[in-house]
């Protein structure tokens, strides 16, 4: 049985995943589009958490975010 603190976990793993999808998907110029199916839900979240800012494009806070987590990918 999951304890509170695992699902939050796991919760917040799926955050993570989820936002670093959505912040892949952009335009050259930084716009982020969401893809045709997903949920817009998520780009609210990005905007709320400074990744995205209002107009939808990627900010220097989001630019980091998916670069960084590239650099990670490429290290395993």
């Amino acid at each position: 049985m999951l304890v509170a603190e695992e699902i939050g976990e796991m919760e917040s793993t799926l955050d993570h995943f989820g936002m670093l999808e959505l912040l892949k998907n952009h335009y050259g110029d930084g716009s982020v589009y969401v893809p045709d199916g997903a949920s817009t839900d998520l780009l609210v979240m990005a905007v709320q958490q400074g990744y995205v800012n209002e107009e939808g494009y990627l900010t220097r806070k989001g630019r980091k975010y998916v670069t960084e987590h590239r650099l990670q990918k490429n290290r395993y």
